[in-house]
Order: structure tokens, then sequence, then C-alpha cells
């Protein structure tokens, strides 16, 4: 009995043992998967940030790639629009260098031979009064004046036009007004391209003493009490080498500069019209040749009357026109019939005048003109009753009128 129970405890004691001999092979084929797992795990986080890495890299480059490129274009960009902004450059320096290198063309200085010569004298020039040049001439249209020239300096109203100046020369154009901004005695609703240059004055430009020290002391002079703008006149006069006579008359303008001497017309005769002036013993030699400057400025503002309304607060046709005169009256109810539309003065000459003892003069006036209902040019011959002391036109009969 006691040899059994003595075997039994050893086969419950040999049990035992392998029941623990079995765990701790367990637990140490689970640490050994656990170690693997953590290996493996370990290896694919490696593998993972290798390739998150790789990816990273690959766009790192490619971002860098895109930028480079964006970086290249924009440097040719900014490379052809240096180039382009330096051709443009070059382009408008060439362009003002052309402009400036043409207005030269458009300088006249009073003190030289080519200008004296047909201002005083009568063997060069135009017979006209116009003044002899290349540079504009009729025909031309403003469009191709400034594209050539530049815009004209300044413009503005005087005698029934508004010449536009040049450097020195006095543009007038077929419409009488140049084409601009409609502030300055210009017209913005005519078209440049077909406004052309009707005919080109002498402009000087110059102070009063220049005007001496060129031409000399004239033969007469009004201080501003007989001209309509209120500044001086100088009248310069003789006989030519060819035995014929010239009358130059030199105005007086202000500009946006100043002062200055404006436009000199020179005015040829087969002889020398004040003989015929004394011979009447009616009016004097510088009477007559203020009634023939107040002659040519009305029919030429008359002119500019029946085709625009200008913007002064009146229209300075009325400096020679006073309401109740009959003058008055027909020349408003011209207007009014619409007739007289493009009405263009050509050429005034002054036949005659006429002391008539009652306080007024009669004026025996040629014209040169056109109009809308003229069939081309005619010449007419007027007598104009003027008041000496307003040199208001009272009243006026048409003689002739003839196709020119």
């Amino acid at each position: 009995m006691l040899l059994m129970m003595s075997l039994f405890l050893v086969a419950c004691g040999n049990e035992e043992s392998t029941s623990e001999d079995v765990s701790d092979a367990s637990a140490s084929e689970t640490a050994e998967e656990t170690a693997k797992l953590e290996e493996e795990n370990e290896e694919l986080k490696r593998k993972k940030l290798e390739k998150e890495n790789e990816e990273l890299r690959k766009d790192l480059e490619e971002q860098k790639e895109a930028e480079d490129e964006e970086n290249d274009k924009e440097d040719e960009s900014d490379s052809s629009k240096d180039a382009q902004e330096s051709a443009t450059a070059s382009k408008d320096s060439d362009d003002n260098a052309s402009l400036s290198e043409n207005r030269t063309a458009l300088d006249f200085d009073i003190n030289s031979s080519e200008v004296k010569s047909q201002l005083l004298g009568t063997t060069t020039g135009n017979a006209d009064g116009t003044f002899a040049q290349d540079a504009i001439t009729p025909g031309m249209s403003q469009t191709e004046v400034e594209e050539k020239y530049g815009p004209y300096d300044f413009t503005l109203y005087t005698s029934g036009a508004s010449p536009a100046f040049y450097g020195n020369l006095a543009v007038v154009y077929e419409h009488r007004v140049p084409f601009g901004p409609g502030n300055d005695g210009s017209d913005n609703t005519i078209d440049p391209d077909y406004n052309y240059v009707d005919s080109v004055y002498y402009y000087a430009g110059v102070p009063e003493s220049d005007l001496y020290k060129a031409l000399g002391e004239p033969e007469s002079y009004d201080d501003g009490s007989k001209t309509h703008n209120g500044l001086p006149y100088y009248n310069y006069e003789g006989e030519g080498d060819d035995g014929r006579y010239y009358i130059t008359g030199a105005t007086t303008i202000g500009t946006p500069n100043g002062q200055v001497i404006g436009t000199i017309k020179r005015s040829l005769f087969e002889e020398n019209p004040n003989i015929e002036a004394e011979e009447s013993e009616e009016i004097s030699a510088d009477d007559f040749k203020m009634y023939e400057g107040l002659i040519n400025e009305y029919l030429y503002r008359l002119a500019a009357y029946y085709n625009y309304t200008l913007n002064d607060d009146e229209d300075d046709i009325f400096y020679y026109l006073k309401e109740g005169t009959p003058a008055y009256d027909k020349i408003i109810s011209n207007k009014s019939s619409g007739d007289y539309k493009n009405h263009t003065t050509y050429e005034v000459t002054l036949n005659d005048v006429t002391d008539l003892g009652n306080g007024t003069v009669e004026l025996d006036a040629s014209r040169v003109y056109s109009h809308a209902s003229s069939n081309g040019k005619r010449v007419s011959n007027v007598n104009y009753i003027m008041s000496k002391e307003t040199f208001a036109i009272i009243d006026y009969t048409q003689v002739s009128d003839t196709s020119y």
C-alpha cells in the first residue's frame, strides 16, 4: 500500500514537471513570434517610410522642375516684355526725333533774306499775300500735316477764320478752322482727313522790338484804337525793283505765350494805290488802308457767321452789324434761309472809298466767294455804307454778280 502511494506521488510529480515544461516552451514560442512580428512591423514601417520618402522626393523634384520651368517662362516673358518695351521706346524715340527734325522745316527766321524778300519787295513770293514755302502746301489734309509735323501749337479766331499755327506758319484750312477739341477756336465735329489746307501765311511770333530790328520802322502805325482786337498794327509799303507797289501789314495777337507780332501779309499792286486815293481828295491814304482792312475783316467774318455759331457771347459779326439797320435785317434773313451755308470768301478787293458827308462812307468792294447755292465760285461788286464812327455796316447794294 505504501509502495503504491509512493508510485502515485512520483507519477504526479512527473506530470507537474512535464506541464511546466510545456508551458515554458509555449511562452518561448509566443515571445519568438511576438519578436518576429515586431521585426516584421518595423520592416514594414521602414519600407513604408522609404516609399513615402521616395514619393516625397519625386514630388519635390517635380515641383522644382515645374518652378524652374515657370521661372524660365517668366524670364522669357520678362525678356520679351523688356525687348518689346525697348523696341516701343526706340520707335517712340525715333518718331519723336523724326517729328522734331521735321518741325525744323517750319522755322522761318524773320531776319532771314528768304522771309524779308517776301514781306518787303515785289519780286519774290506769292502775289496773294500767302507765304511761299514747301513744308505745308495747299491741298494737304490736316491729318497729313500733323502726321508729319505733329499737332498745331495753338489756334485763335481772327478775320473770319481760325488759323492753326505750326512754327512760323499760320495755316487756314478749307473749313476755316482746324479739327481740335473745340474749345480753342477749333471744331471737334469735322474730319481732319478731309480738312484741306487752303492758304498759308507767315507768322512772326516775335515781340515788337524784333519786328523793328528785322523790317525797320513802319511807314504807319495804329496803336490799337482802330483795330478790332485793340492791339497794334504796323504798315510797311514801298515800290519794288520792277515798278510795282507793295503794302505789308503786320498784326499783333494774344497767344498762350503772350502778346506777339502775328501774321504778316503783303499785297502787291501794279502802281501805288495811295495816288488814286490822294487824287480823290476825299479819303487819305491811311484812311483808305484802314477801310480796306475793315471791309476785309467784315466779309471774312460774314462767311464764318453763315457757316457756324461761335462760342462767344455774341457772334463777332455783330461788331459790324447793328440791330435796326437794313444791313442787319438782310444778313439775318440770309442766314435763316439756309442758302448761304458752306460759305467761303476767297478774295476781297476795296476799289474805292467815298466820304458821303453825313458821317458815313461808301465802300466799293469786289469779292470772290462761293456757298451752298452759288453753283461754284462767283465774283460780286457791292457798295457798302459804313459808319465813320462805329464802323458798322448800315446798308449795302449789290451792283453786279457773275460767275468767276
